[in-house]
């Protein structure tokens, strides 16, 4: 099935892939995100069918290792003359995945497509690694699809009681009838994914189905699957809160200019990422995006000499080994292509100011040190406390022995006067 778009006139159309020579006049930097390639499903749906899968739960196959080999060479074809020799200076790209194997994988394989090296490390290996960054998942809202954010969680849960996903339900509810009954569970609308994963990798691997499944089922769940996916970025919340920490941290960049020799910068995601983005964006799309395709984001100079406002211009390639391309036009701008700062003045409305605030999120260390001032205070408190009363104590003894020591002298003198008299 291919990759539609929907959007007004003139806001699409296929290009071909332009291939930047080096000191290119016009293309001053470029951001790529790219899915991940073909990798196992992310979870099963029966524990016995580990057995289909060696390389283990969401992991990248060897068919997805080639996929972004492949799509590496393709951006090679497209980059790599402009950007120019990697061996002699690497900070001219920077490569940031997520924190899962298949896409920190795909990037390295993508990198071995991308830029073949001259020489190779050993004898026989043509290959050189090219740094790969990362950080963990629970910090990346970026790029972490799951990352807890209460708020957006909440925004989708309602997503999944609207009318249009029960909607959605009733149009396939004889799909659901089928799989429920050949599952032998209950399968929700949270559930579509897992089972829709599921015969998907096993058809792209090549691994038998199950006499009841067959491609009119699995066509019809396929159609269900994209049809509920839409829902997940569908509000103003869902896309402030998911997509647009990912296209706030895009555009800044873009606004600040690339540091010293930076001229190209890539993701290397999840179908969600370009998903989030392009529905941030303000672009809708019939179905996710593939494995190895990717959405290319290029600042270029304007070609109007009294202007100094770059311009920025939007390519996806959006099938798996194709050569199409397609240049997406921002909707809603009102110029072709668009300038940066205008993209920035229309998508503002998405950057989260305190996105942890907006979450919901009470932040951990701000927790630790209120609990701390506490403690602190608390303990002050108690030691002042105990300090006074051992100190009242200290008095009272004090004015006791007194006492006890005046009583003492008459006492004496009475023994003194008995004394006196026996003699």
């Amino acid at each position: 099935m291919i990759f539609w778009l929907i959007f007004a006139p003139l806001q699409i159309f296929a290009a071909q892939n332009q291939n930047y020579q080096e000191n290119d006049p016009n293309l001053e930097f470029v951001q790529v995100i790219w899915r991940h390639g073909d990798r196992t499903p992310g979870e099963l749906l029966h524990p016995s069918d580990i057995s289909k899968w060696p390389q283990g739960i969401g992991e990248l196959t060897e068919q997805g290792i080639q996929q972004q080999f492949r799509l590496g060479k393709w951006l090679n074809s497209r980059y790599a003359k402009w950007i120019g020799d990697l061996e002699m200076n690497l900070e001219k790209i920077y490569i940031r995945s997520s924190d899962y194997n298949r896409t920190l994988m795909s990037a390295q394989a993508n990198m071995a497509g991308f830029f073949p090296p001259k020489t190779g490390i050993a004898h026989n290996i043509q290959w050189r690694p090219i740094p790969i960054h990362t950080m963990p998942r629970e910090q990346d809202k970026e790029l972490y699809e799951s990352i807890k954010c209460p708020v957006a969680e909440k925004e989708l849960e309602n997503q999944w009681k609207s009318p249009k996903a029960l909607n959605i339900l009733k149009e396939f509810n004889g799909e659901l009838a089928i799989i429920r009954r050949n599952l032998g569970e209950m399968v929700g609308i949270r559930d579509i994914w897992r089972v829709f994963d599921n015969f998907w990798c096993e058809k792209c691997n090549r691994i038998a189905w199950p006499t009841w499944m067959n491609d009119t089922v699995f066509e019809r769940l396929e159609m269900l699957y994209h049809r509920i996916s839409m829902l997940e970025y569908e509000t103003e919340v869902l896309r402030r809160l998911r997509g647009g920490t990912l296209l706030s941290e895009i555009m800044t960049r873009f606004q600040q200019k690339p540091p010293n020799n930076l001229k190209f910068y890539a993701y290397s995601a999840h179908d969600s990422t370009i998903a989030a983005l392009l529905s941030t964006l303000g672009i809708k799309f019939e179905t996710f995006p593939k494995y190895a395709t990717c959405l290319m984001l290029e600042m270029h100079k304007s070609g109007n000499l009294s202007e100094n406002s770059p311009i920025l211009r939007v390519f996806h390639k959006n099938e798996t080994d194709s050569e199409r391309v397609f240049e997406i036009f921002v909707p809603g701008c009102g110029e072709i292509p668009c300038r940066i700062e205008r993209v920035q003045s229309l998508m503002r409305k998405y950057f989260p100011e305190n996105w942890k605030l907006e979450c919901g999120i009470v932040e951990t260390n701000e927790t630790i040190y209120v609990a701390t001032i506490f403690v602190l205070i608390f303990t002050t408190c108690l030691s002042t406390t105990l300090l006074l009363l051992d100190r009242l104590k200290l008095k009272f003894r004090r004015k006791k022995s007194k006492r006890a020591s005046a009583d003492a002298i008459p006492m004496l003198e009475e023994e003194e006067i008995d004394s006196d008299e026996e003699i």
